[in-house]
């Protein structure tokens, strides 16, 4: 047995050693690529951690880019967010029949069906004013003598020189669904026809 110079490092290895102690390199006789050149399967272990960490790196580098492009992509705003409402020319009856009090469908079917078809849609209902107040008024629409819709303007003084028992038009943005107790609810108002007398 002798102690030869390793190819690799130049440290004394034993002829006979499979490979180098301190840096892994096989031996002349069993690296079959011949002398001095070295294969990567049998790196010592700092460089194995080395090629690690970089690659761990590399890879949350490259994983950062992805996610950050994700959140600078800027999302697409639905109308609602962009302040504009679509026009609705359903009546009161046929809301009615179909989301409110008239409507036999299941709750969940009911509330589907307003939040598809009526809320946020700008609505245009007449009725006489059944309670008012300068900022808010009710209507009944039906004529049944109950409180169908309820209705906040726009102008916060809009409803001062209107009259109870008056035959009016209001356009307003629908909010909520009304019920047997519950009278629809909208926001937005401008009264668009009354008699002024």
């Amino acid at each position: 047995m002798a102690l030869i110079d390793c190819y690799e490092c130049g440290k004394k290895i034993s002829d006979i050693a499979p490979a180098c102690p301190s840096c892994g390199a096989p031996s002349k006789a069993d690296n079959p690529k011949g002398r001095g050149e070295r294969i990567p399967a049998n790196l010592n272990p700092v460089k194995k951690l080395f090629v690690i960490v970089v690659g761990c790196v590399v890879g949350l580098v490259v994983l950062g880019l992805i996610t950050s492009q994700g959140k600078h992509t800027p999302k697409e705003k639905t109308l609602e967010e962009q302040g504009i409402y679509l026009d609705s020319s359903a009546s009161y009856a046929a809301v009615d029949a179909q989301v409110g009090c008239s409507s036999n469908y299941s709750d969940d079917k009911k509330e589907d069906l307003f939040n598809s078809n009526y809320r946020n849609r700008w609505m245009e209902w007449q009725g006489e004013i059944t309670l008012l107040e300068a900022d808010e008024m009710s209507l009944n629409v039906d004529g049944k003598g109950t409180q169908d819709l309820s209705v906040k303007f726009d102008d916060p003084s809009a409803g001062y020189d209107l009259k109870k028992g008056s035959l009016v038009t209001v356009k307003f943005l629908m909010t909520r669904a009304g019920g047997c107790f519950l009278p629809f609810s909208g926001v937005r108002a401008r009264v668009v026809n009354w008699p002024q007398s």
